[in-house]
């Protein structure tokens, strides 16, 4: 056993003590909670709390199982058959936000991103990308998958007016709305949410032929960043 496995079974060992005590903990505070519940509502809302959790505990095991069967799957396709153990400090924090997303095509992105982990072949995954991913909205995925391949794929039809020497793109709104099939709506706020992740750089220009008080961007200058690039490569493409 290496140096590096023994410390990450270490840790391992003390992320499940810390798991551990918190669950002591929470039952603790749930015994204590019971008699004002049922003092305050009557016992059939104590009794559907308790039913309610033993329901997400069922539901997150599922959603567990589920990402365990593609990280799996996508492992195989990598040709990972000796993969690298995972810090604590990251693989906890994306068990958690996982086994608690319910749209399938968010739930493939934390599988991707939990394989890429775990592959030697490439560089450890960054803390922040669970962060990152757990704000994500399947507008933004999309997004930011077209965009990646618009400014590095040159045969792709990237929909923009003109790419400048810098790499930017420059869009109408309109027509990159169409492009990514949203409304111009979804796509301005996509756009500003990838922006504020650190996933893009885009600057508005508003419309100057409206008499609207507050008239809506009608052009938008973009380019993917570092990390909005190094997140696509881990879990999107």
């Amino acid at each position: 056993m290496t140096d590096e496995e023994a410390r990450a079974i270490q840790e391992s060992a003390k992320a499940v003590q810390q798991v551990a005590r918190t669950t002591e903990k929470a039952l603790e505070l749930a015994e204590k909670a019971g008699p004002f519940l049922q003092r305050t509502f009557g016992p059939l809302l104590e009794n559907a709390v308790g039913v309610v959790t033993d329901r997400l505990k069922f539901y997150r095991l599922t959603q567990f199982y589920e990402l365990k069967d593609k990280t799996e799957k996508r492992l195989a396709e990598l040709g990972v058959n000796n993969p690298r153990l995972v810090p604590p400090r990251l693989g906890l924090p994306l068990l958690e936000a996982a086994t608690l997303e319910d749209r399938e095509e968010l739930h493939d992105l934390w599988a991707r991103l939990l394989a890429t982990a775990m592959d030697p072949a490439v560089p450890q995954i960054k803390r922040s990308f669970v962060s990152i991913v757990e704000e994500l909205e399947p507008n933004d995925v999309k997004m930011l998958s077209i965009l990646h391949s618009a400014t590095f794929d040159d045969a792709a039809p990237t929909g923009a007016l003109f790419r400048t020497s810098q790499g930017f793109l420059n869009y109408q709104i309109s027509a990159l709305a169409e492009h990514v099939d949203m409304t111009e709506e979804e796509c301005e706020l996509s756009l500003w949410s990838l922006e504020r992740l650190g996933c893009l750089y885009a600057q508005f220009q508003l419309s100057s032929r409206s008499n609207d008080s507050y008239p809506p961007p009608e052009r938008v200058h973009l380019r993917i960043t570092s990390l909005g690039m190094a997140l696509v490569e881990a879990c999107i493409k």
